[in-house]
């Protein structure tokens, strides 16, 4: 998702993994290069993977990773939870990459740009669940779950364009576009990436097949 107030999907793809450890570099490169390579990206505890770390941020993209479980960087004015969940011991990381991750992490800048993951990737989420009501695939197999999720994405991509280009000029609903940007830009690079999900999803679909004439000729029917 672009976390920088458009939330539109930029990348997207389908994994048979059990865990997002291994899948860090993949969704990354998922973003269609027309679009550009990401400055950044903000990722939760789930994706941490050190060696995935060192090679990202030698391709130039700064990585803002949590390494602890998401609770860790939730600061309670007040805690109600039951003592066995308000008081669980942080395991803290050993590597070296890690400890420098967890560092970054604990400054003013990390916090607020690590802060914007929440409110960027979380409300995509609820609104293709509740408000698109699309919450399990009706496919099986990785190649038409693929094509299937590719569908979901661009139907809320679309969805959200519209939202955005029918909206007042200013407000939560009209964001202003990443400095060294226009909107001209971004509107043009999310219609080349509706037609290019668009394109990918009739790729991947499973069409019925059409059997030869020969084949029709020996069907028996009813007449």
């Amino acid at each position: 998702m672009d976390a920088e107030g458009s939330q539109l999907i930029v990348g997207q793809h389908v994994s048979q993994s059990p865990s997002d450890g291994g899948e860090l570099e993949n969704a990354v490169a998922s973003i269609p290069s027309r679009l550009g390579r990401p400055k950044a990206a903000l990722a939760d505890a789930g994706y941490v993977n050190a060696d995935a770390f060192e090679r990202l941020e030698k391709e130039g993209i700064e990585l803002y990773c949590s390494v602890h479980r998401e609770d860790a960087h939730s600061e309670r004015y007040y805690d109600f939870r039951p003592d066995k969940q308000s008081k669980r011991e942080v395991k803290e990381p050993t590597d070296p990459r890690l400890i420098a991750m967890r560092e970054k992490l604990r400054t003013e800048e990390g916090k607020a740009i690590y802060g914007k993951r929440n409110h960027t990737v979380e409300p995509v989420f609820g609104i293709i669940k509740e408000a698109m009501g699309f919450r399990s695939f009706s496919l099986r197999g990785k190649e038409k779950v693929s094509a299937e999720w590719t569908l979901v994405c661009l139907a809320y991509n679309l969805k959200r364009l519209h939202q955005l280009f029918s909206g007042p000029e200013s407000g939560p609903s009209k964001p202003k576009s990443p400095p060294g940007s226009d909107g001209k830009t971004l509107a043009s690079s999310m219609r080349v990436l509706c037609i290019r999900l668009a394109r990918a999803a009739s790729l991947k679909w499973a069409f019925p097949t059409v059997r030869s004439p020969r084949a029709l000729a020996l069907t028996p029917t009813s007449s």
